[in-house]
């Protein structure tokens, strides 16, 4: 007897180790051009997936973790980006190995996607045979799901198809869970729960709860109507609670820093319009019956849908929409029932604003949920649901069937053949005839001719795919053919109809070289060396892609070419940043990504943006540009500007202004008047007074104004080369040395200035004095010459060129002002480089304050993935400003004591520095990661101990039996 058992289930492990031997095989052929690298993955993977691999394995590589990305943004928070998934099991065994042997291509992350879809089916199968579909029902269940319309068309979403991976993993256990009413299978639903929020696709994660809570109210349903309700239904709430809380608590390491960026993110008030706006329209329903209807997908002819093409494809085969009718009409309810009503749920959720079911979904959400909806991962669960019931009705049909079964299956059979015919005399009498009209009215190349042909080539497959469908119905209610056959006919059929429609498609596959999307430097298979001129460039830099010149791996390929960027292309951009850019770009793409359409803004050079790559000329991005500002440096496919006047990484500021509110913060930057290289920006709390460090240096209102903003002048112009000014072009070497030549300029002053005084920068290589007298609103300022102008090292070429005269101008109403400077001789010696002024509210004193850069120093010693080293040296008080962003979890140390950081010009770090030499070192040591790290661990070590001391009993158990 025990040997008959022994038997049987060394041949039921056999046929399970078969069936997931072929699903391994069926992966392999499914994949085997992207595996011989004829074909690659599209778009995402590429763009996003890619070089964040990148950026993880190299920083793993240099003994970091990758907890800060400075080379998108400016700089972002990549703890904080779920998508980055830096803590996923496989992602994180992935990026080590790469460390360790120093290669990560980007054939190492098509394979890992290749693994999920088998994991797919693995967790799929395992799901199956829990719910006794028996080998060949879980075997169809598997290859369904696997190869169903989401994951074919979603391989460029890493994250997603990640995710859904673990979704049959997570009902099986919970489903198990809720049957024994004990905890162990609780906790270790747990652990794939915490694989699917860590795989990096937040919506997947938001959808995954919500669909969790669907299922538990449908358990506590079907519970209430048992016996000892109350006690089923506080057990299985229980394990729920336990189950979800341990995966959160599990997944805390990566979802603390995500919860700690999402508030400070454009994610943040996401509309119902935006959760929502995934969804497929009603025509995109033909997809689950004619997979090409709407081209673009996998036909020849554009796309004619709305929406994202990768979403609007719900193709899972016909036979296997067939076997799930089956199930739904032939199999017990309480067996189908959680599967119908999930299948129901998922789609009337996914038909978006076609019903009430996703707005109902999106009210009762809490507000952090809703931040991350979207609703395309729903077609996840509707595919799971129709598996698992095609897996169903497949074993059905396989089963001993009844005389009332079988003839109930002929005329199953007999409908879906009338079907057929019906499509078959659509096909020849009235798709045929249109076709053949467009043909002979629009040409083979129209774009109407193009779609035709398409539906009309997936019309024909409808119709020979259902036809066998019926034939294969028809035989086995028949006994036509033998159980054997049948299986292998059905398996061959869905393989067959999946694969078609499903393999090598545009939405799910590219065929350029993944050297054209990895690599910019190759174009029509030409090296043209444009990231090497980049990278040769051993300064601190920034550079800026156009986003309507260059896409694919442009947008965040800086991560693999080490290069920082000041945009980039992730979901997750923080808000202060977003408003900062808005200043000077216009957003596309849902507001992440950044288009420059003002290339005058002295906002570029305080971002430290050196290089501007593009294909276009700078007049196509900017027709009012100032061309004088940027130099053309390469041009080869690709140009490549040099931005003359962009300011250091880091630099000294002695003239602070405090301001109330953000919004008074982006006025000022956003003025012409604003002076980044002489004046910083903070924000002030209303209400609040000045800090001990900002009044020291602080000035209560200024403004700077260049050298060429006049309203009318009269002398020489210049273009001299001026390291240390401004930027922007000065009034000549030879200006003034006329008595007719003035500069007159229009002022506008926000506030009144009750002590202002006017600092004029200037250079002046001649000998001799240079005299000028200056006038505010017509009246002589002082006795004419207000001011003496002393010869300095030379005209401007060089930093210690640059010096400041004060002038007390007294009091100024708030208003507009004119301001007059005029030559009041004629002499060569009279000659001066006014590279222009700053008004400033207070005493002549101030003028101390403003020390020349020459007195300053500033050096980057150390730059790391998650810390900066500088070292400094002041004559006077200042602060140090870095154009690195400000972000929760940055720390100052100067001179190896923690020192306050200042949210500077909105968005950067500034720290406050008395005189004399300092070392300064930035380090990012989010709290977030730290508590979400422990409580990450000491959940792992719960979880570890539990399920050890649990196999322990058991074991124990076990002995105690035999003896």
């Amino acid at each position: 007897m025990n040997g008959n058992r022994r038997s049987r289930r060394l041949s039921s492990r056999c046929k399970d180790i078969a069936a997931v031997t072929l699903l391994a095989v069926l992966v392999l052929v499914f994949f085997w051009r992207y595996l011989l690298g004829e074909v690659s993955f599209p778009w995402d993977i590429l763009g996003t997936h890619y070089p964040l691999f990148f950026l993880q394995a190299d920083a793993f590589r240099n003994g970091a973790l990758p907890l800060w990305d400075p080379y998108i943004y400016s700089g972002n928070p990549n703890i904080g980006n779920i998508q980055a998934a830096i803590f996923y099991p496989i992602n994180l065994v992935i990026c080590l190995l790469a460390a360790i042997f120093n290669n990560l291509g980007f054939h190492v992350v098509e394979y890992q996607l290749i693994l999920h879809f088998f994991l797919a089916g693995l967790f799929m199968y395992l799901f199956s045979r829990s719910n006794d579909l028996g080998v060949f029902g879980s075997l169809v269940a598997a290859i369904t799901y696997m190869f169903g319309g989401f994951f074919v068309s979603q391989v460029q979403h890493l994250g997603a198809e990640s995710a859904a991976a673990w979704i049959p993993l997570i009902f099986l256990l919970l489903q198990k869970a809720f049957q024994t009413g004990g905890p162990i299978y609780g906790v270790l639903a747990s652990i794939p729960i915490a694989c699917h929020i860590l795989a990096g696709h937040s919506p997947s994660s938001t959808v995954l709860v919500i669909v969790l809570s669907f299922y538990l109210v449908y358990v506590q349903y079907q519970n209430f109507r048992k016996p000892s309700s109350l006690k089923r239904i506080v057990k299985s709430l229980a394990i729920f609670a336990l189950a979800l809380s341990l995966g959160l608590a599990l997944s805390a390491v990566q979802t603390l820093p995500t919860l700690e960026l999402f508030p400070r993110s454009i994610m943040e008030g996401r509309t119902y319009e935006q959760a929502t706006r995934a969804t497929f329209s009603l025509k995109s329903l033909m997809t689950f019956f004619v997979p090409n209807f709407l081209s673009g997908n996998s036909g020849s002819a554009a796309y004619w849908g709305t929406g994202d093409i990768t979403k609007t494809y719900h193709y899972i085969g016909i036979l296997p929409l067939i076997l799930a009718v089956l199930s739904v009409l032939f199999v017990n309810k309480k067996r189908i029932g959680p599967f119908i009503a999930l299948g129901v749920f998922s789609f009337l959720w996914y038909l978006g604003h076609y019903t009430m079911v996703s707005e109902i979904v999106y009210l009762l959400a809490p507000s952090i949920v809703r931040r991350a909806i979207e609703i395309f991962p729903v077609k996840a669960y509707f595919d799971f649901a129709m598996a698992t019931l095609a897996g169903f009705g497949a074993s059905f049909l396989l089963g001993v069937l009844s005389s009332a079964d079988r003839s109930r299956l002929t005329k199953f059979s007999k409908f879906l053949l009338w079907l057929s015919s019906g499509s078959m005399f659509t096909l020849l009498f009235i798709w045929g005839p249109v076709l053949l009209h467009l043909y002979l009215a629009s040409g083979p190349q129209s774009p109407e001719y193009l779609h035709f042909t398409d539906v009309f080539e997936g019309l024909v497959l409808f119709t020979l795919l259902l036809a066998l469908s019926a034939s294969l119905v028809f035989s086995r209610a028949k006994r036509l053919c033998s159980r054997g056959t049948t299986m292998a006919l059905i398996v061959s059929l869905i393989v067959f109809d999946l694969f078609t429609f499903g393999s090598v498609k545009k939405f799910n596959a590219a065929e350029e070289s993944p050297d054209f999307w990895v690599g910019p430097d190759y174009v029509d298979g030409g090296k043209i060396g444009v990231i090497a001129f980049l990278q040769q460039d051993t300064d601190y830099f920034r550079i800026y892609i156009d986003p309507k010149a260059l896409g694919g791996i442009w947008a965040n390929g800086s991560r693999i070419w080490k290069l920082q960027s000041v945009g980039g292309a992730e979901p997750i951009l923080l808000q202060d940043y977003s408003k900062f850019l808005s200043l000077f770009c216009s957003p596309q793409d849902g507001g992440r990504i950044f288009s420059i359409h003002s290339l005058n803004s002295k906002l570029l050079d305080l971002l430290n943006l050196k290089y501007i790559v593009t294909t276009k000329s700078l007049t196509e991005i900017d027709p009012a540009v100032d061309e004088s500002r940027f130099e053309l440096v390469f041009d080869n496919y690709y140009k490549i500007y040099r931005n003359k006047t962009f300011l250091p990484r880091a630099f000294i500021v002695h003239q602070i202004r405090e301001l109330e509110g953000g919004e008074q913060v982006l006025t000022e930057l956003s003025s012409p008047l604003f002076s980044p290289r002489e004046v910083m920006l903070l924000e002030r709390e209303p209400g609040q007074p000045l800090s001990s460090e900002v009044a020291e240096t602080a000035v209560p209102s200024s403004f700077w104004i260049e050298g060429e903003g006049s309203l009318t002048q009269v002398g020489m112009k210049g273009t001299d080369s001026k390291a240390a000014a401004s930027g922007q072009r000065c009034l000549g070497n030879g200006w003034g040395q006329n008595s007719e030549d003035y500069a007159a300029y229009t002022i506008d002053i926000p506030n009144s200035m009750p002590g202002a005084s006017l600092y004029l920068r200037y250079a002046k290589g001649s000998p001799g004095s240079a005299s000028f007298d200056i006038y505010v609103d017509g009246k002589l300022i002082g006795t004419s010459p207000t001011v003496s102008l002393h010869p300095t090292a030379g005209w401007g070429e060089e930093d210690a060129h640059w010096k400041y005269a004060d002038v007390h101008l007294g009091s100024l109403t708030e208003g507009e002002h004119q301001v007059e400077i005029q030559s009041v001789r004629t002499s060569p010696d009279n000659a001066v480089n006014v590279d222009g002024f700053l008004i400033a509210d207070g005493p002549p004193t101030v003028a101390e304050g403003l020390v020349a850069p020459e007195q300053d120093g500033v050096q980057i010693t150390e730059y790391r993935l998650n810390s900066i080293t500088l070292d400094t040296f002041l004559d006077a008080d200042g602060f140090l400003f870095t154009s690195e962003i400000y972000y929760p979890g940055w720390k100052a140390y100067v001179d190896g004591e923690e020192s306050k950081i200042y949210q500077a010009n909105y968005i950067f770090r500034a720290v406050y520095l008395p005189p004399g030499s300092h070392t300064i070192v930035f380090t990012y040591e989010p709290f977030s990661f730290k508590i979400g790290l422990c409580v990450s661990l000491l959940t792992l070590l719960c979880i570890g101990y539990f399920i050890v001391g649990n196999a322990w009993i058991k074991l124990r158990a076990r002995k105690h039996a035999n003896v």
